[in-house]
């Protein structure tokens, strides 16, 4: 079995990763079948067709097989019923579960009071993605990251981590600080700014827009707009080095990095609100990791303990992306 190194995101995406949970949830459900009837019914699920249109080459186990009109010749698809045989099966011999898989109670679950009051944002995206029997999965592929540097999100991880970790005072302070100088999406008339937009925006092109918008009475300052996000960016920019080197240092102390990678894996506050005793929508909040890799051959499945051997080591994996 070859190895597999993680990485998290606190966000998903819609891209064939995302289509492959329900490849999982297919592949799980059919799995004590004959391998003949497997293979009769395996291309005929919803899951697998919806995942099949999107997978691109990086899928090297089924990437020969996918024609662009979506035809496939016999060899063809015998060799890709057999990748998703071989699937199955090690689903079957990894997951550690009973009972039948589907997706996660709800897509956007409410989220805790601490949570709306930090973010702004009622609901999110839930951690859980599927569910397996009893457990809440959260599905990670090979090019998640475990934090990205939204600034509201990561304000609200570092104070639900940090009170789970008991740590507080100088580092509280020195870790809000640095968050403090993220930059957040601001919106303008008819688009939505993130980070990376702004740092390719002209600067003449933002602040003339910024000036309709103060005609318009869509902002009450030029300070709140887009033109003086870009600049907190770049003076952002300039203390990259720094804010990510006082991240490391913090998830160097193994009950930070514990709790950082505890709340980021699970929405242990953000959903179950179990930190602050504020619940969201519980369905949201994971407690099961699944990794999986593009040649289809790699899977692992953990649940997720405070300070579980599992979580221990993704602590020591975690980077923080100013």
């Amino acid at each position: 079995m070859e190895s597999l190194k993680e990485y998290y995101l606190l966000t998903e995406d819609t891209t064939a990763s995302t289509y492959f949970e329900g490849v999982i949830v297919d592949c799980w459900n059919l799995r004590n079948l004959s391998e003949d009837q497997f293979k009769k019914k395996i291309l005929l699920q919803a899951n697998v067709k919806k995942f099949l249109k999107v997978a691109d080459k990086q899928w090297t186990a089924i990437f020969p097989y996918i024609r662009p009109n979506q035809n496939r010749d016999k060899q063809a698809t015998a060799s890709l019923k057999q990748a998703f045989w071989h699937f199955a099966q090690l689903c079957k011999q990894k997951i550690k579960s009973g009972g039948n898989a589907g997706p996660a109670g709800q897509s956007y679950p409410g989220v805790s009071a601490f949570w709306k009051e930090e973010t702004g944002k009622g609901k999110d995206t839930s951690k859980a993605d599927i569910v397996i029997g009893k457990d809440q999965v959260s599905v990670k592929g090979p090019k998640a990251l475990l934090m990205s540097g939204e600034q509201k999100e990561s304000r609200a991880t570092v104070l639900s981590a940090l009170k789970q970790s008991g740590v507080q005072g100088k580092l509280k302070k020195e870790l809000l600080g640095y968050v403090d100088q993220f930059v957040t999406s601001t919106r303008t008339v008819g688009a939505q700014y993130t980070s990376d937009a702004l740092r390719k925006a002209d600067p003449k092109e933002l602040e003339s827009g910024d000036k309709s918008l103060l005609q318009q009475k869509k902002i009450a300052t030029m300070e709140e707009g887009n033109a003086a996000a870009r600049k907190i960016l770049d003076d952002q920019e300039k203390l990259k080095s720094t804010i990510e080197a006082g991240f490391q240092r913090a998830f160097n102390d193994k009950a930070v990095g514990l709790g950082f990678a505890w709340e980021s894996m699970t929405g242990w506050e953000k959903f179950g609100g179990k930190t602050f005793d504020d619940p969201g929508d519980d369905v949201g909040r994971a407690n099961v990791m699944l990794a999986w890799g593009y040649p289809m051959n790699v899977l692992q499945y953990h649940k997720i303990k405070p300070t579980g051997p599992y979580t221990s080591k993704v602590a020591k994996e975690m980077k923080m992306t100013a």
